[in-house]
């Protein structure tokens, strides 16, 4: 298959195995996404392979350096204020980086962009993933009120996506 094929390929394997980890075959398509980013042309393609890159990097430990170059994308795509799906994906991808590092200032950021821009696509699985860090960042920081109220707005866009880890995620932080 083209390099499209296997970019997009690479992109559902990642977002699957998000939701079902599996270390050992994230490891694997590591290598794949390293491969395939050196011959990827286009800035979709590219920007595909740095979210597939970072959801399997979030499961291995990661590299601090590409943890820090796809911060750098995501901040650029937050002052460019661009809306389609693939700069909300990256945007959660660095929530969740940052989430992972104890940064959860800088993680709620990133995920109040990721909810506005999920809301204005009409993304109910993007908005109910962005309600679910938005909920974690909030319990993380102390603020429990906000924690429960973010955790309710998630709750209408469940059932018109599956959403598998952030159902629970969504639950947890509503019964907290």
């Amino acid at each position: 298959p083209d390099n499209d094929v296997k970019i997009l390929a690479l992109a559902v394997a990642a977002n699957t195995l998000y939701d079902v980890p599996d270390p050992r075959s994230a490891r694997a398509l590591i290598k794949t996404a390293v491969r395939l980013a050196s011959s990827a042309m286009s800035p979709q393609s590219q920007l595909r392979i740095a979210i597939a890159h970072a959801l399997l990097l979030s499961q291995v430990g990661g590299r601090r350096d590409r943890f820090e170059e796809i911060n750098a994308i995501a901040e650029e795509l937050r002052h460019n204020g661009g809306a389609n799906s693939l700069v909300a994906q990256l945007l959660q991808c660095s929530t969740a980086i940052r989430c992972a590092a104890g940064s959860y200032e800088l993680a709620l950021a990133d995920a109040e962009i990721t909810q506005n821009v999920a809301l204005r696509l009409g993304n109910d699985t993007l908005v109910v993933g962005a309600s679910a860090n938005i909920a974690l960042c909030h319990g993380r920081l102390g603020n429990y009120a906000e924690q429960i109220h973010w955790a309710e707005r998630a709750r209408p866009h469940l059932a018109n996506a599956f959403s598998g880890y952030r159902e629970i995620q969504v639950a947890f932080a509503a019964a907290f």
